[in-house]
Order: structure tokens, then sequence, then C-alpha cells
């Protein structure tokens, strides 16, 4: 049995203090007592509280990934067979590894079974740690391409990896590295310094050098070596330890690297590109000779601060140039990417390309360093407006044609288009997207269609002409023409289509030779013929109307171009003569019309009218005449025949003029009796009637005085009607002197004086616009006036209001006056009667007048070339219109001169 805490040790033990210490501990098992003893230790190494009582209940501790190889070597070493040292790991503490030795002890009677437990934790730390470093140090010698070495000088040793046999295209198996292949590798200089410091012991040293070498296979190879001494705690000197490694592709990586700096630096100076490095914080910046050159600078005059750049910024650009860096700065683009325009020293605004990076960031994300390259685009954005600009011409040119255009990739949808196949085909305003050409087509037409499409896209251009119902219900006829279109490289990107519809063309042509035949025919009847003269050829050519009007037969026409003069009349060869000097003269003639006569082959003389258009070289020269001529004999007769007649008219005209004079000799004269004559004794029968009536005052009455005042009343309207009849025929006779005339005064006037007329003035109001001037005579527009005002206060006296509106209006025509009144009206069908003389649409008892008025104002309206209308309502009113023609610039022109003349006289 085993005690706990009072513990017997062996005698000759490790001491408790010692044994905790160490990290070591034991234990006895007298296998004929069955007596079971642990030290201290052995509990803190396991974390015992209380002493097993045998050892298998202390190997219970063991981890059970190691009891199956460690508890039957301990349970042998227990039954004496044999002693054994065992690792494992403890159940509960995974991470702590234990060594264990157990041995039998014969003596003093009894056999004894000793353990001894070590914590060995650190040192498997420690080897699994190394193990795993010698593993990395290896995979990493692998995978860098490196050997290592280490040269013992003492022993002369000298130890080489497999990688380093690899290096140099050995096999560790056959070969051998020793210190004359190492030596070899050092160039002669070093080799003295490298054995210097190896027979002084070399602590201080290192060596480093690159070796070029050829391998077996004939690479050659270049290779970095580098060796340190490292002391050794039992050497007297350092051991050199080192690496070989392959720098071929290093090597070569820096020639290229160094050729690339190269090519870099002449493509920055060739490519004009200027080179920028900003410290944003302090707005410092480090600008190359490129950016100053490029701005017609040196780099001494450029101040190194972002205001240097900022200043010559175009004020245009500076807003967007800020929107894209501010961007940039809230990382919002990876890169900062800018088009804009700087001022040069020369004072030039050159375009450039601004690209630039932040390459540092503060902890907060704000900006410190931005590096980047300018770089003048002037000509490249030149090209581009002008691209932009081809590209808009382009764009025009195709919108302007009638005919349809569209471009299509490789799917048959459609990559641009014109704007009449957008709007003809689909009825869009507006390209619409993913539209396959193809399928715009009738169903029953795509089958065809494909197969032409095929053939462009093998290489062929397709030009076809086809009936479709592309545009709808209504059948169409196109010509289509189909091309491949083709990059550099000759390989097939797009297809180019025109669609040209023939349908409106082919109704054209059909109308077209309808029309021909139908002049052919009109040019039959009308015996008339079309003659080509080609100068330059020294051709005529004649038609058949030609031909049938001179009297030949065509088949014996001499074409030459003044053969056909044989058949003119003698007597009109100098018009003809004439004429041609004329055009031969007169370089600008392009038109000429001739009349003379012909004699044709029988012996007829014919009368011929000749239309033509002349077509003149650069330098004026006739070249060729094309024209028609038609026979005019039966019209010259007619012609004849109607001088004649005209002649006899004449003399007709001219005896029944001297007649009319006559007549309105005769009438002046009535006029001026009717004027002398009547006028006198009705005068006299109005002043005595009213005479009489002063006479008689209160001595008449009843039947006598009505007698009286009717007799008075009567002589009073006979006397207006001669008045009035004078007027008119006065209207007729007198010389018109028009002039413009300013309407506004006039109609105030005519206005003011007609309210003196009225009873109760206040009732009336007139109204009037804009009037401007119309061109008559005064006078008569001034009686047409009166006359118009008249009528509308008279018919409209019976309304408790009296309005009149009085308007102009310009027309095509001349100049229209309008007398508007809200009276009594009138039916439309009595227009006609109203402007005729002593024609009234009411009794005089109803309103007083002889029916005159109207007929004055449409006699004044014909004297001046214009007219008179009216419009009526019943009830509601009438507006009576008067034009007056705007006059023709020479009559107006002189009318102001017989004006000035009358004036001055």
């Amino acid at each position: 049995m085993a005690n706990s805490s009072d513990t017997r040790h062996l005698q000759g033990g490790i001491a408790p203090e010692l044994e905790l210490m160490a990290g070591v501990g034991s234990w006895t098992w007298d296998a004929q007592k069955d007596v079971f003893q642990c030290s201290a230790g052995l509990l803190a190494i396991f974390g015992l509280e209380e002493a097993p009582t045998s050892p298998p209940e202390l190997w219970a501790c063991i981890h059970p990934g190691d009891r199956q190889e460690t508890r039957p070597r301990l349970e042998q070493a227990l039954q004496g067979h044999t002693s054994c040292s065992v690792q494992y790991r403890l159940l509960k503490q995974p991470d702590r590894w234990i060594r264990e030795k157990v041995a039998r002890s014969e003596g003093a009677g009894s056999a004894l079974i000793l353990g001894v437990v070590q914590d060995i934790s650190e040192e498997v730390r420690n080897r699994f740690d190394l193990v795993k470093h010698v593993d990395h140090l290896g995979l990493a010698q692998r995978l860098s391409g490196m050997g290592s070495w280490e040269y013992d000088p003492e022993t002369r040793d000298l130890w080489v990896s497999d990688g380093f046999y690899r290096l140099f295209g050995l096999n560790p198996a056959t070969d051998r590295i020793d210190l004359d292949f190492l030596k070899g590798l050092v160039s002669p200089g070093m080799l003295d310094t490298l054995t210097r410091n190896v027979r002084l012991g070399g602590e201080d040293g290192r060596i480093e050098f690159t070796h070029v070498h050829r391998l077996p296979s004939g690479q050659i190879r270049h290779f970095w070596v580098s060796g340190q001494f490292v002391p050794r705690a039992n050497r007297s000197r350092g051991v050199l330890v080192g690496v070989v490694q392959n720098v071929t592709a290093r090597q070569a990586l820096v020639r290229r690297l160094q050729e690339s700096e190269s090519r870099l630096r002449l493509a920055v100076k060739g490519g004009n590109l200027g080179v920028w490095d900003w410290h944003v914080p302090s707005g410092r910046v480090i600008f190359d000779e490129g950016w100053a050159e490029m701005l017609g600078m040196k780099l001494d005059q450029v101040p190194q601060h972002i205001d240097a750049w900022a200043k010559r910024v175009h004020p245009d650009d500076w807003e967007h140039v800020q929107a894209v860096l501010q961007a940039h700065f809230r990382r919002e683009t990876s890169l900062y990417e800018c088009e804009h325009r700087v001022l040069g020293e020369d004072g030039i605004w050159r375009w450039i390309m601004d690209r630039g990076e932040v390459v540092e960031w503060t902890a907060e994300g704000e900006p410190i360093r931005m590096v980047g390259i300018h770089m003048e685009i002037s000509r490249l954005k030149e090209t581009q407006l002008e691209l932009e600009r081809s590209e808009a011409n382009l764009t025009a040119l195709l919108d302007a044609s009638p005919d349809l255009f569209v471009l299509t990739d490789r799917d048959c949808k459609v990559i641009r288009a014109n704007r009449v196949f957008w709007e003809k085909v689909l009825g869009a305003q507006t390209p619409r997207e993913e539209v396959v050409l193809k399928d715009i087509f009738p169903a029953e037409e795509q089958g065809e269609i494909g197969q032409v499409f095929n053939q462009v896209w093998n290489g062929y251009s397709v030009y076809c002409s086809r009936k479709t119902h592309l545009f709808g219900a209504q059948e169409a006829v196109l010509t289509c023409h189909h091309v491949p279109v083709r990059r550099s490289d000759g390989t097939i990107f797009a297809m180019a289509s025109s669609m040209v519809d023939l349908t409106n063309k082919l109704t054209v042509q059909r109308q077209l030779a309808d029309l021909n035949e139908r002049l052919q025919l009109a040019l039959k009847a009308g015996n008339i013929g079309v003659w080509d003269t080609d100068m330059v050829k020294g051709v005529n050519l004649w038609d058949e109307g030609m031909a049938a009007i001179y009297g030949i037969d065509l088949a014996e026409f001499d074409p030459t171009p003044y053969a056909w003069l044989r058949y003119m009349h003698p007597d009109d060869m100098p018009r003809l003569e004439a004429l041609d000097q004329q055009m031969q003269q007169h370089k600008d003639t392009r038109f000429f019309r001739v009349q003379f006569r012909i004699v044709r082959p029988n012996g007829e003389i014919r009368h011929v009218l000749s239309l033509a258009h002349v077509h003149r070289d650069s330098l004026g020269d006739i070249t060729r005449m094309v024209g028609i001529n038609w026979d005019e004999t039966d019209k010259v007769v007619a012609q004849e025949a109607l001088i004649s007649l005209n002649a006899r008219l004449e003399e007709e005209v001219l005896q029944r003029t001297q007649e009319l004079r006559a007549s309105n000799a005769e009438l002046e004269h009535f006029a001026y009796s009717v004027s002398h004559d009547l006028r006198t004794p009705l005068r006299h029968l109005t002043s005595f009637s009213r005479l009489l009536h002063r006479r008689l005052e209160g001595q008449l009455e009843g039947e006598n005085l009505e007698l009286l005042l009717f007799l008075y009343e009567a002589a009073e309207k006979m006397h207006r009607q001669v008045e009035d009849l004078l007027a008119y025929s006065r209207i007729g006779r007198k010389e018109i002197h028009p002039q413009w005339v300013e309407l506004e005064g006039m109609v105030k006037d005519i206005w003011e004086a007609a309210l003196l007329a009225l009873p109760d003035p206040e009732r009336a109001s007139l109204q009037i616009d804009s009037l401007g001037q119309v061109y008559a005579d005064p006078l008569l527009l001034e009686q047409a006036l009166q006359n118009l005002v008249g009528n509308a206060l008279k018919y409209s006296a019976a309304k408790p209001r009296i309005f009149v509106r009085i308007t102009t209006q310009s027309t095509p025509e001349g100049t229209v006056l309008a007398v508007e009144d809200k009276g009594i009206g009138f039916d439309m069908r009595h227009h006609d009667r109203i402007f005729t003389v002593f024609q009234r649409l009411h009794t005089e008892e109803e309103y007083e007048g002889n029916g005159i008025g109207l007929s004055n104002v449409q006699r004044i309206a014909k004297r001046h070339g214009g007219r008179v209308w009216a419009e009526g309502v019943p009830g509601e009113g009438a507006t009576f219109f008067l034009l007056f023609p705007d006059p023709d610039p020479e009559e107006e022109a002189l009318s102001q001169v017989k004006g000035s003349r009358q004036a001055s006289r």
C-alpha cells in the first residue's frame, strides 16, 4: 500500500526540492510486498493531488493516443522482463510530454521496480520547432531556388545541401563538391579577402558576390553567393555559413527594367509627357523637365507648387477639373483622369490629358501624396473634334438621304440607321434598341432575306430588287444593295445595307411615259416640232414634227447645223443673221425667240415661231441649242384678219366716242339747265310759302294750313332731290386727286358735325380703332363717310342707345373701311337694291330720304377702282364696307408730281 504525505524516498534518491526544480519525479514498487511509493515531483508533473496505489493506476493518466504503443512496454518492464524508456502525453494535459524510464533492481532479497519521470514538454516543443524550421528552410530553399553550404576552417570540412547540387546541375549521388569547387566561384580579389578572413577567424566578415557559371549542359547561369562567419562555442574559429541562389532571371529582369526605364525616359521625352509628384497637404509639387517643356518653359522657371498648375488651367475647365479631382479624393474613382486646357508660356491654350493617383493616405483617409503625368493631346483633340464633325456630317448626310441606310452586326442587330429607316420602317422618331433587321420583314420573306444576308457574311456584295410588304399592306418595290464591312485585317464585322424605295419612282416613270405619250400627241396635234443642234459635234437632229412643218421627208433631211437655212425665206435672212450676231456678242444670252417664214419644197410659204435654250461653255461659246418650232401660219392669217377687224372696230369706236361725247355735252347742258331753271323756281316756291305762312299765321287753320305746309314741304323735298341729283352727276364728272389721307381726324370732324343734327346727342357713342391712312380723294372720301355715318345715325334713332364703330383693315386688295351700327339692319335679300338710285327699303314716313346717298358711296368707290358692300341682320344692325385699293408705286409718284405742280400754280 502506498502512503500519501509522508512518502519515503529511496535511499540515495533526489530531494523533493531538487526534483521540483529539475522537473523530475520518481516511483518505486516492491512487487513482493505490493508497496508503491511516488515522489512529490511526480505528483506535481502529473498534476495529482493523491498518490496512486500501483503503476497501472499511474499509467491510467497516459493520453489515449499514446497508450497502445506505451502501455505494453511499461507492463513488460513491470514484470521484470526488460527495462524501457518511453514518451507520452498526459490525458488531462495533452500539451505536456513525459519521458519515463523503468528498470528492475535486484538486491536484499527483494525485487524492486524503479521508475523515473521527467517533464520534457519544452524539449519536445523545441525539437518540433527545429524540425519545422528545418522543413521550412528546406521548402524555402526549394521554392526560392537556393542552396546552402557550411565550411569549418579547423576541420576543413565542407557541407552543401541537395539544393546546392541542383543549382549547378550536379547529382548528389554521383558528383562531389569540394573546397576547390567553392573557391572556383569566387573572383581572385574576393578569394584573397576570403582566405584572410578564414585564417584570422573571420568573425567580423561577410562575403557577397555574383558569379557567372556554365552548367554541364552548356547553359549560362548567374549565381548570387553570400556567406557569414558564425562563431561556435566549441570552435576557436567561426564557421562560414552561406547560401547560393540562381539569379539568372533576376539579372535578366534587371536588364529589362533598365531597358524599360531607358525606353520610358525616351517615351516621356518623345511623347511630350510631363511627370509631377504632389504633396497634397503642403501643396508642394515636383515637376519634371517634360512638364515645363510642354508649356514652353524651363524647369527653373516653374514654381514647385500646385498654384503653378492651377493658375494655368482654363477658367471654363476649372470646375470640371475640381469635380474629377475631389471624386478621386473621395475614392469614388481608382484614377484621377481629366482632359482640360492649360495656358502655355506662348499664350496658346493646350489640351492636356491629366492622369494621376493618390499613392499615400492618412489613417483618416485623407490624401497625402499623389503622382501623375501630363500628356499634351491638342492634336488628338483636334482630330477628335474633326471626327465628331465628320460623324455629324455623315449623320446629317445619311439623314438627308431619302433612301434607307442601315448597318447590322453578325446577329443581324441594327448598329446604326438613318432617320428615314426609323421613320419609314418602324414609325419612330428616335432610334430603338435591339432591332433585328431580318425580323422587320414579313414572315414569308424572312427565309429569302436570310439567304441574302448569309451571302454577304461569306464576303459577297449582293445587289437585288424585290417586291415586299415592308412598309405595310401596300406592296412596295425595293432596290437593295448589301455589302460586307471589313476591318483592316480583312475580317468582316458588319453589313451595310442601302434600300431604295422605287415604288414612287416606278409610278412616276409610268406617269412620265403616259405624259410623254400625251406630249407626243399634243406636239402632233399642235403641229410642233423639236430640234437639237450640237455645235461641237456638228449635228442637227429633227423629229417627225419638224419634217412635217417643213414639208419634207425626214429620211431626206441633211443633219448638218446650217443645212436647214436653204428653206429660209430670203426676206427674213437678215433677221436670222442679226439674231446670230447678237447671240455671239452677248455671252450671257440663254434663250431666244424668233419668228420667220420658210418656203416648202412645193413653194408654199409658212410662218414659223422658234423658241430655244442655248447651252454655253465656260468661255461663253455656244455648244448646243435645243428648241421647238411650230407652224403659226393659221395664227398669222387669223391675226391679219383680226387686225383688219380691229381697224374697222376702232373706226366704229371713234365714231361712237364722238357721239358719246356729244351726248355727255347734252347731259351736262341738261344738268346745268336743271340746276339753273329748276333750282330758282323751287327757291321762289319755298321762300314765298314760308313768307305766306308768316303773314297768314293765326288766320289759316284746318285744311288750308295743311295745304300750305304740304306745299312748303313738297318744294323742300324737290329742292333736296335736285341737289342730290346734281351731286350724283358731279361725282361722275369730277376729276379725282387721290392721296394718303389720315382717317382719324376726318372721322372725328364728321361725327361732331353729325351730332349737331341730333336732338339728344348724348345717346350716341362712337368707337374708332387705330384707323391709319387710306389712299383716296379727300373730298370724295369725306362725302362717302358723311353718307355712311348719317345712315348709321338715321337708322339707329329708334334704339335707346346709338352705337357706331369705324375700323380699317389692310388686305391684299387694299384698305377696307368699315362703318358698323346697331340699328334696324336689313335683309340680305335686298343687298343690291340699297345701292341703286331712288331705291328704298322703307317709306319716307318711316325714314326720310330719296335713295341717292348709298348710290353716291358706290359711285365714289368705283371712281377709286374699289367697291362697296354691306352685311346686315334685321333688328340687329348693319355694317358697310368700302374698299380703296393701294396705289401702284408709279401711279403714286405721278400723283405726287401732279399735286406739287398744282400747288405751285
